[in-house]
């Protein structure tokens, strides 16, 4: 696989490459490149982290080795309990090798990295503290924003965030870094502080993001956003009660006996096409389509009063 072939590869299906000429470049100088993606530990993992699973397929492809950073620091630092962070990390070290084995992704190349192991050294730990004194608050809340959540009380911790993050490319030893669009504010960080600080800015590269049920992005920390792995997780998101099943049922008798009372008559059509009508309605609904459900909400309420006629 020639150079153009290997960048192609990996530019397909991204959003941006920062920069693309200097992946060339680094294509030319390097055989294996090291790239890797953080993940951190938060929620249970989603049907989206098979985006960038894929991904990772295309990078190890490109003679790439490959590092998963199994983030728990940055799991803390994003709200995730102290007590829990391990039980978390264990999950994820179990979960993700099957998913990238899942879908063909040649672990020979692959390396997973438990964050805490280096992250609480003391020569990171001093980089983290040198780029504290040299960043605003500005410009840290500015990185984080669309990954961390703040909530109307931020925590110093959400600062720490994209400093780490920043921090990890180097003591991680990798040429690229990976991630979504809601990282480009801490790349385009990490790749203007790294140098204040002696170490060279990495090449960035991002995919778009899987929308989520509610909200802009899937987010594993966000359990009404996500179709888990896990069909139960999903269920619990339905939401599907007693009283539901008990309201269905009576709904399904009603319109039994309303369709029994209508056949044979020229009712029949309007009561098929208001039922079309009315299914197209709870599915507008679901989606907020405001306008839309209350045009159609008209035609509804006037099926019901041409049915009755």
């Amino acid at each position: 696989m020639d150079i153009d072939e290997r960048f192609e590869l990996i530019k397909r299906n991204t959003a941006e490459i920062v920069t693309e000429k200097e992946l060339i470049e680094l294509l030319k100088k390097k055989k294996n490149p090291v790239m890797y993606i953080g993940t951190a530990i938060t929620g249970k993992p989603h049907v989206a982290y098979f985006l960038w699973i894929l991904k990772l397929a295309d990078f190890l492809k490109a003679g790439f080795k490959v590092k998963v950073l199994l983030a728990d620091i940055h799991g803390v630092l994003d709200n995730t309990p102290w007590a829990v962070v391990d039980r978390r990390y264990d999950y994820y070290a179990k979960i993700l090798p099957l998913m990238i084995a899942a879908v063909g992704g040649n672990l020979k190349n692959l390396e997973f990295v438990k964050g805490s192991e280096f992250e609480l050294k003391p020569e990171y730990m001093y980089d983290v503290l040198q780029i504290s004194s040299l960043a605003s608050v500005h410009d840290l809340k500015k990185a984080a924003s669309d990954v961390v959540k703040f909530g109307d009380n931020p925590k110093l911790s959400g600062l720490i965030y994209p400093i780490m993050q920043a921090v990890d490319e180097q003591y991680l030893g990798v040429d690229v870094q990976y991630g979504g669009v809601d990282q480009r504010k801490i790349f385009m960080f990490a790749r203007e502080y790294l140098p204040k600080i002696g170490y060279n800015p990495r090449v960035e590269v991002m995919t778009p993001m899987i929308p989520g049920l509610i909200g802009k992005k899937m987010s594993a920390s966000e359990e009404k956003s996500k179709i888990d792995l896990i069909l139960h997780a999903f269920i619990n998101f339905i939401s599907f009660g007693l009283t539901d099943a008990i309201d269905i049922l009576l709904v399904g008798i009603i319109l039994y006996l309303f369709y029994n009372l209508v056949k044979g008559t020229s009712a029949i059509n309007i009561f098929i096409g208001l039922a079309l009508i009315y299914l197209a309605y709870i599915v507008i609904r679901a989606f907020d389509l405001k306008l839309l459900s209350s045009i159609l909400g008209k035609f509804v309420n006037v099926g019901v009063i041409a049915i009755m006629i």
